[in-house]
């Protein structure tokens, strides 16, 4: 076999591992922007998923839009949830302390200090 045969499988070889690296880098480029959008999901920078990606990633895409959407909409209704209790709360809140007044004395038989409980409702 001659040195050059040897000499163009070698140049053959280099070019077919540079071609190889080239296209698996272009194949992962789509998960390299996932990955980062998803760290800036993560850090609040961004809040769905934009990705123009091959169709096999659509559908993950997709889903995990979905998956945060529904986050936001039961985060919504725990929030408004909440918020109803507390003002469904505030007028009895508001009516503890004379409530408290009005049993003191008999709540002093018992050995509770109801002047203690009034300076906790008082202090909140």
């Amino acid at each position: 076999m001659h040195w050059w045969v040897g000499g163009i499988a070698a140049v053959l070889l280099g070019m077919l591992i540079i071609l190889n690296m080239l296209a698996v880098n272009r194949g992962l480029t789509p998960l390299w922007q996932l990955r980062q959008q998803l760290e800036a999901l993560r850090s609040g920078k961004r809040d769905r998923l934009l990705l123009v990606a091959p169709s096999e990633l659509d559908e993950l895409v997709d889903q995990l839009n979905w998956f945060m959407d529904d986050i936001d909409h039961r985060l919504q209704r725990s929030r408004e949830s909440v918020a109803n209790l507390s003002h469904a709360l505030k007028p009895r809140w508001q009516q503890l302390p004379k409530y408290c007044a009005a049993i003191g004395p008999l709540m002093k038989t018992d050995g509770i200090n109801c002047s203690a409980v009034l300076k906790i409702l008082t202090l909140s």
